[in-house]
């Protein structure tokens, strides 16, 4: 229980040779200081043995005790919250109380060491800090300055609102800590401390909160909230890609207010631009005829769908699944690495002058109210089931006036039955098998490395049992001309999907929404964008909370 100068010194020596520190540098010591007779004494021989030596200035020294008293296990921390006011305000804390030194240390009489006695500038870079404990634990611990110069007090350069994720106890600590934030200007650099500091958790905070707040003129506004109690400590998360059908006029106008974002669209752009596509114009088109041509429809839903895979990469938001529905499937490639970024986006664009280059008889599509297993039984000549969408739901394609008459037919059954909007294209179908042949060709002059798909993609566009033939096995150009042609087996690969999953729809717009949630009922869904949300930035922020 008595403390030892010499342990003392040796921590010193250890700690500062590993660290590679000069002990001249560091101009200040936090000390323990419990003011025992043996302690005090003890801890400063051996500070005046290891930092004093060839110190051409006396050493400053203080303790936090003198203002907060002594706090047993928490000492440690209040030394480190006194240290870091010390850097902020760069003035040394005075000791309370103090009248005479103690005439029993050789470094107060020879003014090697001096007390702080009252405010005093500093300037240094390192605060070596010390805590020792009653039974003969030693602790020394460097703080060095942060050389980041706060600018403006941390307000935002930009408008846009920041996400905060917190963790607590109950309901009540976390709406303390939103309430406490509101109260003050934002800043920053505060809200990325708080959530860089919760990134690992304590299990007794079985509450989980988000709060979006935004800069207001005179402080901040929390312009939303919510707190869940998660029932499953850990879902198995996948990544959901959609298809046509999810796309909108200007629907990257908000996202590309996100700088990540719109520097993944900014590098896509660039790509197309070499080829007369300007796809920034396809995103923020506010004409009706934009997406009449299935090209702008292709490298649109693509960009999307590469911009937040980058995103969800960037906050470890990693897949245990990948699925994707028709076109849907180049996102899959690109979450699976195994199209990069140039390679899926002109995968994109050559789906879409495939389409367009070939000359054929105008084809349609339907949405039809009835699952494969039954649909299969009464589809007549001329009309194909181009995706197994559901156990509830098909599409078909054909010729223009076959779909038309097959829906008059289901709708008089009293079932659901829908012309779809496809641009005059029968996708999924033996109705563009010619553009498939150009497809094949364009591919192959991008795709010249095909990389394996890996265990966690889900195909929906060749059945399980050929997933390892040599066609299927590689994300190669042979894979994704399958894809334009072949069904689309959405239902199949549903199903294979654990019944607690996370699923992520990554699209322009939740589309398949309604799908997922019937056939995974105790799964959870989250899309990360809405057609025509009023605000894309708060919509993308709140589902990444959630």
């Amino acid at each position: 229980m008595v403390p030892s100068s010499a342990v003392q010194k040796c921590l010193f020596e250890k700690v500062y040779s590993e660290i590679e520190v000069d002990p001249l540098d560091v101009h200040y010591i936090e000390a323990h200081a419990t003011s025992t007779q043996v302690g005090d004494r003890q801890e400063v021989t051996s500070v005046d043995e290891f930092f004093c030596k060839n110190r051409k200035t006396p050493l400053k020294i203080g303790s936090v005790k003198s203002n907060v008293g002594h706090a047993e296990g928490a000492a440690g921390m209040c030394s480190i919250a006194k240290s870091i006011l010390i850097f902020e305000n760069e003035k040394l804390i005075p000791n309370l109380n103090l009248n005479n030194l103690r005439d029993d240390c050789a470094a107060f009489n020879e003014e090697r060491i001096k007390v702080v006695t009252s405010v005093e500038d500093f300037e240094g870079e390192f605060i070596g800090l010390n805590s020792f404990g009653v039974l003969g634990a030693n602790a020394h611990v460097l703080l060095k300055r942060n050389p980041k110069e706060k600018i403006n007090r941390g307000l935002p350069e930009d408008d846009l609102p920041r996400l905060l994720l917190l963790p607590g106890r109950t309901e009540d600590a976390i709406n303390f800590v939103f309430d406490e934030i509101e109260r003050n200007p934002i800043d920053d650099e505060f809200l990325a401390l708080l959530q860089n500091s919760q990134i690992i958790t304590s299990p007794a905070h079985v509450f989980r909160g988000l709060g979006i707040f935004k800069k207001e003129e005179n402080g901040t506004k929390c312009v939303d909230r919510d707190i869940f109690e998660p029932t499953e400590a850990k879902r198995p998360v996948a990544f959901v890609f959609s298809g046509v059908g999810s796309q909108w006029l200007e629907m990257g106008r908000d996202l590309m207010k996100i700088p990540m974002i719109s520097e993944t669209i900014k590098s896509c752009h660039d790509i197309l631009i070499e080829r007369d596509v300007n796809l920034i114009e396809i995103l923020t088109s506010t004409d009706p005829q934009t997406f009449t041509n299935t090209l702008h429809t292709f490298v649109g839903v693509a960009a999307i769908q590469i911009a937040l895979t980058n995103l969800l990469t960037a906050l470890q938001v990693v897949p245990d699944f990948i699925i994707g529905h028709s076109v849907g499937e180049l996102g899959c490639a690109y979450a699976d690495g195994t199209l990069s970024l140039e390679e899926t986006i002109l995968a994109a664009l050559s789906r879409g002058n495939a389409i367009n280059e070939v000359k054929r008889k105008a084809g349609a599509m339907a949405a039809i109210g009835i699952g494969y297993s039954e649909l299969k039984n009464i589809v007549p000549k001329g009309i194909e089931i181009a995706c197994h969408n559901s156990s509830e739901s098909c599409t078909v394609s054909g010729g223009v006036e076959e779909v038309k008459t097959f829906v008059q037919e289901i709708k008089q059954k009293n079932l659901l039955a829908k012309v779809i909007d496809s641009s005059g294209v029968a996708f999924h179908s033996s109705h563009i098998a010619q553009s498939g042949v150009l497809l094949l060709e364009k591919l192959q002059k991008i795709i010249k490395t095909p990389k394996v798909r890996s265990s966690k993609w889900i195909s929906t566009s060749v059945g399980k049992e050929r997933w390892f033939e040599v066609d299927c096995k590689f994300s190669s150009a042979e894979y994704h001309t399958n894809n334009l042609l072949n069904p689309v087996l959405f239902e199949e690969g549903v199903a294979m999907l654990p019944e607690n999953v996370l699923m992520i729809e990554i699209a322009p717009h939740g589309l398949l929404q309604p799908i997922l949630k019937r056939s995974v009922a105790n799964g959870v869904y989250v899309s990360l964008t809405k057609r025509e949300s009023e605000d894309g930035v708060m919509f993308l922020l709140k589902a990444l909370g959630k």
